[in-house]
């Protein structure tokens, strides 16, 4: 069969032969731009797109890594038997200046607390949480925030709960 082509390509005229090699560097540049340069650049505009959002992602799979770690190193905290998990909150309340005449703190059997305050810090109230959550293992279970008339301070009626020992 190769002999046939090249006796076919022989055969045909000089300006034929040139013209059918132009015809074939064109189609194989044409192929060329269109079937592997082309989708190669459209990938790269999608990449170059698609950066910003994929380094976000990379810097906050590091602060979560970091903040795993934090956690692990955290020492391991006993449940509160139930009986003392009020005089708990109480003292640490007051530690975080929360308490006052309008500060009620219920807990139930099941260790369910309901907690009502009026005219608290709100910086006071976030920290005061984040408090119970690493030392006592107390969690938000629901929280309703609403302002009052002085600047910085909050009323607030939350339900937390805490892992009870047997």
């Amino acid at each position: 069969m190769s002999d046939k082509i090249q006796m076919y390509w022989k055969s045909l005229p000089l300006r034929e032969r040139w013209l059918l090699g132009v015809g074939f560097f064109a189609l194989f540049t044409v192929i060329l731009v269109f079937y592997i340069w082309q989708p190669m650049n459209q990938a790269r505009y999608k990449l170059r797109a698609n950066l910003p959002q994929l380094k976000a992602n990379a810097q906050q799979m590091q602060l979560n890594a970091l903040e795993v770690a934090r956690i692990k190193s955290l020492p391991v905290v006993a449940p509160l038997p139930i009986g003392n998990v009020k005089e708990v909150l109480e003292h640490s309340a007051e530690k975080f200046n929360l308490m006052n005449e309008r500060t009620f703190i219920n807990v139930d059997s099941a260790g369910r607390i309901s907690i009502e305050m009026e005219n608290v810090s709100f910086d006071g109230w976030i920290k005061w949480l984040g408090n119970l959550q690493e030392q006592n293992r107390i969690l938000v279970e629901s929280c309703l925030i609403e302002g009052v008339a002085q600047p910085g301070l909050v009323k607030v009626k939350a339900k937390l709960l805490v892992k009870v020992a047997g």
